[in-house]
């Protein structure tokens, strides 16, 4: 038996192969919220930015003031106060997928596609593992379920 230190790699990617922009992705996401009504403020959308700044700034305006003063109305009419929390939780996802959202990321999955390739069709049927079959009207929404079950917990 011969012992070898070589590691095959097989990234799970599509970014050279099937990119999926960040604004075709803010459109899929928008959507899929807005058939799961998970967003509880009207209008949800996105705006893009180089600058932290300008997203502080969009925040306050557009979100934080917005949020306290609905609660304001809902603490003046005997309501249980809601859109200051989920205001946070908001801010909570946008500054945990910051870091994959700012920038760009360009990675090989030439070993993937390779054993894609080497597979029979019977196989890759069953093993469906090339990224250029990733259907991205498919994916968002099973991405958006995960978001919506395991980082704000609904």
């Amino acid at each position: 038996m011969t012992i070898s230190n070589k590691v095959d790699v097989y990234n799970s990617s599509t970014s050279g192969e099937n990119p999926l922009k960040i604004g075709r992705l803010a459109d899929l996401i928008i959507a899929d919220s807005n058939k799961h009504k998970f967003y509880d403020v009207p209008m949800p959308m996105v705006h893009f930015t180089r600058f932290r700044w300008v997203v502080l700034i969009i925040t306050l305006l557009f979100q934080t003031l917005p949020a306290y003063i609905a609660d304001i109305f809902l603490l003046i009419r005997g309501k249980k106060t809601r859109y200051v929390k989920i205001q946070s939780k908001v801010s909570f996802i946008r500054d945990t997928l910051e870091y994959f959202t700012a920038n760009t990321w360009v990675i090989s999955a030439a070993q993937t596609t390779a054993l894609s390739e080497s597979l029979s069709p019977s196989d890759r049927h069953k093993f469906p593992c090339d990224p250029k079959d990733i259907d991205w009207n498919e994916y968002i929404p099973i991405y958006c379920q995960g978001i919506r079950q395991y980082l704000c917990k609904t």
